[in-house]
């Protein structure tokens, strides 16, 4: 198996970089099979495919591809052709043995790789040595992608005179035997002028293969990728009628069943959590994008290969996985299949990351409106359990006592107990996530949670938080308690906006430019999350939301973090820029203009000179771009 990137990969974004070269292995063998004939049957007997690639670094190196890896294949053996180096010993004597190819018969053709990536044609020439040497260049859908070359050979008889031009030139060199290379010199093959012609004519037909099975499996790996993101849109389509709760158009559900490949009406959700990591420095976080990213990926092989099995990365980070369960009513085998589920889920993604899972799953339910009912049964399991496999068991919680605390909510701000005070809106939160999912529960839920957030709000406000900022705060909790279809969903929107108001009041104590720059940086990370105005992020327009001058504020928020708001900000917007290119659906373009900067080149200039890496190469290895980030922040810590 080739162990390199195919020619013409680096052309191609990430994803279908790795699937272009699992293509490529497939028509390798036949190019092996053209090789050996070639160096068989022909009076110019050696062929090379050459390009450029670049390593992780971005620098470009250049990568090959011969009859003398094909010699090595077992088709080689079947053609009775020994494995042998068919490169002449002169040649092998000039380069020694290709260890020092690059100082020696490197220049030559580097050079004439350039003259037919420049023209599309090709190109007989002799290399600096005197000997003739065929490049021909490989191009696909108008874009050079590699070059063949061909010869090592001479087009009149060796004299004297000729060896003595190549002796002058080799000795420049200072490792060459000349005695040994005066003998190989004679043993030449000298070829005609007929021959150049023939053999320039099918190494271009060569090329021309090559461009087409480029061009086809680029077309194949296009498509693979279109229906990759079919199937994807099919199961976010199929996730959201699921947990509506509402009455599915029939034949919808049948059209994306069948594009899925779903045979049985899904009866039980299985909830995957991955442990977010601790608050810690932003490489933590990112590493977590790529830990979710793998489960995600983990969780698609184990639905692609069994059926009946259909899933849906959550908004809130989890991944909800649809199945029908074989098993009879609860209990027995249907308990067993749920398990044995979860356990190949969990061996699949632990196999290619180590972050701990935990594994909730709902009860079976009769009907396409049941499953948000298990959703719910599965998140409440979750919430009430810290081992990492666990089951639904119905329970019937008491709210009296979450509202007799949530009442006293107020009264704890006011009297500056803000510690006391988050624990107690947990607990509500915890009771919300498992009160009944019915219609007038989750009514008396919105009425009972605005009640107390204007509360709250009130008491904000006589602790002398800005009235705009509370205001905002209450009108989009509101908004989202509106939104939320379940007691899960209205319990995160609760712990979101209560916390954010409770923030608020935590930065009474700090002094007035630590209020200035944390309010600063909550703007900044609320446009960005939001895509809303990003590209014009700036000092001035945040300074103008704050009602500062633009030097006042960026003055204050030098000397109360030590880095000046534009670095805060490029920071911020690189965070945001790595996260969205983990994305398979985001092309670096659409992730540039995300992130608020207009021109792809400049946050190309950016990754260089913070990551050390293209956005590109990024996404090829990001594990290996943030092990190489937290290795430097180690040493600079030291």
């Amino acid at each position: 198996m080739l162990d390199l990137n195919p020619p013409g990969s680096e052309l191609l974004a990430g994803a279908e970089r790795v699937r272009f070269r699992a293509h490529f292995q497939q028509d390798l063998e036949f190019f092996r099979v053209l090789m050996v004939l070639f160096n068989k049957a022909n009076p110019i007997r050696n062929l090379d495919l050459i390009w450029s690639e670049r390593d992780p670094s971005g620098a470009s190196r250049m990568r090959s591809f011969g009859t003398t890896e094909a010699m090595d294949a077992p088709c080689s053996q079947l053609l009775g052709t020994p494995g042998k180096n068919p490169h002449p010993e002169f040649c092998n004597l000039i380069n020694d043995w290709g260890r020092r190819k690059a100082e020696s018969c490197g220049v030559s053709d580097a050079a004439a790789a350039e003259v037919v990536k420049r023209t599309g044609r090709p190109y007989v020439y002799e290399c600096r040595f005197g000997l003739t040497d065929i490049a021909v260049p490989v191009v696909a859908d108008g874009r050079h992608i590699a070059t063949l070359f061909t010869g090592q050979v001479l087009r009149e008889p060796p004299t004297e005179q000729s060896f003595a031009r190549v002796a002058r030139a080799a000795s420049a060199l200072g490792y060459v035997d000349l005695e040994r290379l005066a003998e190989a010199y004679r043993k030449l093959p000298v070829v005609s002028e007929e021959d150049i012609r023939t053999t320039t004519q099918i190494v271009e037909a060569f090329a021309q293969w090559l461009a087409r099975c480029w061009s086809r499996i680029r077309e194949i790996v296009s498509e693979e990728r279109r229906k990759h993101r079919e199937r994807a849109l099919a199961r976010k389509e199929l996730a959201y009628l699921a947990l509506q709760g509402l009455p599915p158009n029939r034949t919808e559900v049948r059209r994306l069943m069948s594009r899925l490949g779903i045979e049985r009406t899904p009866n039980r959700v299985l909830l995957i959590r991955m442990e977010p990591p601790e608050s810690g420095p932003p490489e933590e976080e990112l590493l977590h994008e790529v830990q979710s990213t793998s489960a995600l990926q983990a969780v698609e092989d184990v639905c692609e290969t069994h059926g009946d099995l259909s899933f849906a990365d959550l908004p809130s980070g989890e991944i909800c996985v649809f199945f029908h369960d074989p098993g009879q009513q609860s209990g027995g085998a249907g308990a067993g299949y749920a398990r044995s589920l979860a356990y190949r889920l969990r061996h699949s993604i632990r196999e290619r990351c180590q972050a701990r899972i935990r594994i909730g799953v709902g009860n079976r339910h009769e009907g396409w409106q049941g499953l948000r009912e298990s959703y719910r049964e599965a998140c409440s399991a979750l919430m009430h359990s810290e081992e990492d496999f666990v089951t639904y068991h119905p329970a019937e919680p008491s709210l009296e006592e979450p509202y007799r605390i949530a009442l006293e909510l107020p009264q704890l701000l006011t009297n500056g107990s803000l510690a006391k005070a988050r624990e107690c809106a947990s607990s509500v939160a915890d009771a919300i996530a498992r009160a009944e999912d019915s219609a007038e529960e989750l009514a008396a839920l919105r009425l009972f949670l605005a009640s107390t957030l204007q509360s709250i709000c009130f008491s904000a406000r006589e602790l002398g938080c800005p009235r705009r900022t509370v205001q905002t705060i209450q009108k989009d909790a509101l908004e989202a308690f509106h939104r939320a279809s379940n007691p899960p969903e209205m319990a995160r929107a609760w712990v979101k906006w209560c916390g954010l108001l409770m923030d608020e009041i935590g930065l009474l104590e700090s002094g007035r430019r630590r209020k200035i720059v944390a309010r600063a940086c909550r703007l900044v990370t609320e446009r960005l999350e939001s895509g809303c105005g990003a590209h014009r992020l700036c000092a001035k327009t945040v300074a103008a939301e704050l009602g500062l001058s633009r030097s006042h504020f960026s003055r204050l928020f030098k000397q109360e973090t030590g880095q000046t708001f534009a670095a805060y900000l490029t920071a911020r917007r690189l965070e945001l820029a790595q996260k969205l290119l983990l994305d398979p659906t985001y092309n670096v373009s659409q992730v540039s203009e995300r992130c608020g900067y207009k021109d792809v080149s400049y946050l190309a200039k950016l990754f260089r000179r913070f990551l050390g890496c293209s956005p590109l190469q990024f996404c090829r290895d990001p594990a290996a771009v943030l092990a190489r980030q937290k290795e430097a922040a180690v040493r600079e810590a030291r």
